[in-house]
């Protein structure tokens, strides 16, 4: 499947799905990167390698690929986990507050 979405620049990135889990960005047919799907996150690297971030979204893994890191909003998946742990915490320190 290949889907072609247009930069604010007017370049058109194309996007390839090779595999269920990879999809390929192509800029005038030169590659522009990548996001693989890996461990439930989406990982985002540029055309040089560049680790992009990694995302809780495909949209938000290819918008980094298309826009850079720098004007990509990136909600880590990391942070992600992080925001939930500290609610757990609390979760479970109210209820062994409200226990005792």
């Amino acid at each position: 499947m290949s889907t072609v979405l247009e930069r604010g620049t007017g370049t058109a990135v194309a996007w390839a799905e090779p595999d269920a889990t990879l999809w390929v960005a192509s800029v005038d047919g030169e590659y522009a990167g990548m996001v693989e799907f890996r461990d439930g996150r989406f990982v985002a690297a540029s055309s040089t390698g560049k680790d992009l971030g990694v995302f809780v979204s495909l949209l938000r893994a290819k918008e980094a690929v298309e826009n850079g890191p720098a004007k990509t909003p990136q909600f880590p998946y990391v942070a992600a986990v992080a925001a939930s742990a500290i609610v757990s915490a609390t979760a479970v320190a109210f209820t062994a507050f409200a226990v005792l």
